[in-house]
């Protein structure tokens, strides 16, 4: 494992994330891109993607590509979602036709940014510690319900209605849409996997 984008196949190739930019070694979330892609791939069957619309290799030697597991699609857009990944402007002004780019570009922009809490600075102990006074009770609050969020993640095995894929995080599903419709086209998809994300999340 390198760092948040790039990694090691056991096949030898090295594999950069394509349209995605984790932090530096030693930055603010750069531990836990670097975590979130370990815990996402190891002991996992990776799926690799190489699309036409992008060259193979970056000037560096890596093969440029899309990750995917069996339980996670994208992993590149796991990590914009979590504020852990920027799309850079470098990369898109090269390979401004890599499919996932809008998609991307979304998921960054209504991303909540990582931020690191700082080091609390190291005081010397009080000469005689101050009395502490009996803490209220904290009422437990319920925790929230992961909300579902479904994107154009096409599958390109010919059938247009499974070209959305639905995740809230914990669980993922590919809902078959527009069943009546012969012919499904991108906008059609998009819009009907609004209108289902909508229904999982009104229960």
């Amino acid at each position: 494992m390198r760092n948040g984008s790039t990694l090691d196949l056991s096949t030898g190739d090295r594999v950069r994330l394509i349209g995605v930019s984790t932090p530096k070694d030693g930055d603010c979330g750069a531990a836990e891109a670097k975590k979130y892609l370990v815990s996402t791939v190891m002991n996992a069957p990776v799926l690799v993607e190489n699309p036409t619309e992008v060259e193979d290799r970056d000037d560096h030697g890596r093969l440029l590509v899309y990750i995917g597991t069996p339980v996670i699609n994208d992993v590149g857009y796991q990590l914009m979602r979590r504020g852990l990944a920027t799309p850079p402007d470098s990369w898109f002004d090269r390979y401004a036709s890599h499919p996932s780019r809008a998609v991307y570009a979304e998921a960054s922009k209504e991303a909540k940014k990582f931020t690191c809490r700082p080091t609390p600075e190291r005081y010397p102990p009080p000469s005689k510690p101050p009395s502490t006074p009996e803490p209220y009770p904290v009422p437990s609050t319920p925790a929230p319900t992961p909300r579902w969020v479904c994107y154009y993640a096409p599958t390109y095995d010919g059938d247009w209605h499974n070209d959305v894929l639905c995740s809230n995080g914990v669980n993922s599903e590919r809902p078959y849409l527009r069943a009546w419709d012969s012919f499904v086209t991108e906008a059609e998809a998009r819009q009907s996997g609004r209108e289902y994300e909508r229904q999982l999340n009104e229960g």
